[in-house]
């Protein structure tokens, strides 16, 4: 089987999380995920609560298919 076919096959499940500036402060669990960034400006996310978020999203599955960004609320 070769490569192309194999990819073509399938279908992958995914996610494209964009965490807003990175912090290294610690866990906050107050995370808000956006799709519409009308009127967003900034933002700030601390490691711990990017790393939950995604943890909870393989579980959820709430935003497959999508990009949300990611920031402290």
């Amino acid at each position: 089987m070769t490569h192309g076919a194999d990819a073509s096959a399938r279908t992958v499940d995914r996610t494209i999380v964009r965490p807003t500036v990175l912090t290294d402060k610690p866990k906050t669990g107050a995370i808000c995920a956006l799709t519409d960034l009308a009127g967003f400006h900034g933002g700030k996310i601390a490691r711990a609560d990017v790393a939950s978020f995604v943890v909870t999203e393989l579980d959820r599955a709430e935003w497959t298919g999508k990009a949300p960004l990611i920031t402290s609320a």
